[in-house]
């Protein structure tokens, strides 16, 4: 592939204590088939061997620019990130996930197809602390058509946020990732961009998403659930009335519930917590780990289990998807 002269793109990693994985995330951006990039690496702090790690890797390679941030969360390593890009797009990266090959160069691809769409996911896999396939996922909607349906129903409308490329103008018109909120930070921001254009999702894996214990996503997973019902109700707010909700009467309301709506939500989010528990039980051959929170989950909550069940391993088009990539890393041919 010919390489293009014009940097358009910067990707913007935010990194914590990060020096078991940041080596392979690194690596996966800079082997992408898009070369032309600025990779903006934001350090938030890290006490272990992280920096030396990515000050190596910006030795040998100009297109690393290191950040040094006091620990101040996620939310503002990555607004430092957005604030020092210099491209009209930013891809963001995790630093313990992987970035396909051709995640960038379809992304921009995609980009210039329709000026509508401010954010572009995509899909990909779920790996495990040894880079193993675990799952597929399939998260976002598939059409700008898809997006709007969604949000005039006072959905949540989402990308697996380390997947996602953001046209740069829009998130800062907007005010950046709200340094307020460290888990659903990404819904957050996505839901007030949605006000000026859409979110697509590309029907292509081209992400490995990992999944360990010191994740956020399995630290902070009931955090999360109370943050993704607030960007909920503002939008559902925001269609009653015209006006904003304010994330403290948010909360206020949320104490003046009845005790039956208080403990659905809960359950819900515990459902959710031991069925990614039981993946990643499964995923470290802890098997009776895995009974265990399999069990407890599909007591709680059945329909989730089964429907998550389907989509992430037994549907037709998972298992294809999934065996495709297991069989690339076993022999290195697609």
């Amino acid at each position: 592939m010919q390489q293009r002269e014009i940097i358009v793109i910067s990707v913007v990693m935010p990194v914590y204590n990060g020096e078991a994985t940041v080596g392979a995330a690194i690596e996966s951006i800079l082997t992408q088939t898009f070369a032309t990039f600025e990779f903006i690496i934001v350090d938030d702090g890290s006490d272990d061997s992280t920096l030396k790690i990515i000050d190596e890797y910006a030795r040998h390679d100009s297109r690393i620019r290191i950040i040094h941030n006091h620990h101040g969360g996620v939310s503002r390593a990555l607004n430092a990130g957005l604030q020092a890009a210099a491209h009209d797009w930013v891809a963001i990266m995790h630093s313990d996930d992987i970035a396909m090959p051709a995640r960038l160069e379809r992304q921009w691809e995609m980009s210039q197809t329709d000026p509508e769409v401010v954010i572009w996911g995509c899909n990909g896999f779920h790996i495990n602390s040894r880079g193993e396939v675990i799952s597929n996922f399939r998260v976002g909607p598939s059409s700008k058509e898809e997006c709007r349906l969604l949000r005039a129903d006072g959905k949540i409308v989402q990308a697996i946020h380390p997947t996602v490329m953001l046209n740069r103008e829009v998130a800062l018109k907007v005010g950046g990732y709200n340094p307020d909120f460290n888990v659903c930070e990404d819904i957050e921001l996505f839901d007030r961009m949605l006000a000026h254009g859409d979110l697509v999702t590309i029907q292509e894996e081209l992400f490995c998403y990992r999944v360990h214990g010191g994740s956020l996503s399995m630290t902070k997973y009931m955090s999360q659930g109370m943050i993704t019902r607030y960007v909920m109700e503002r939008q559902r707010y925001r269609l009653d009335t015209g006006g904003e909700l304010a994330y403290d009467q948010f909360l206020k309301n949320a104490r003046r519930q009845s005790i039956f709506v208080r403990f659905r939500h809960r359950f819900a989010d515990l459902t959710g917590l031991l069925y990614r528990r039981a993946g990643l039980a499964y995923s470290n051959k802890q098997y009776v780990q895995w009974l265990i929170y399999i069990g407890m989950s599909t007591l709680i909550r059945p329909s989730y289990v089964f429907g998550r069940a389907w989509q992430q391993v037994l549907s037709p088009q998972s298992r294809r998807a999934v065996n495709s990539q297991r069989f690339t890393q076993r022999t290195g041919k697609a």
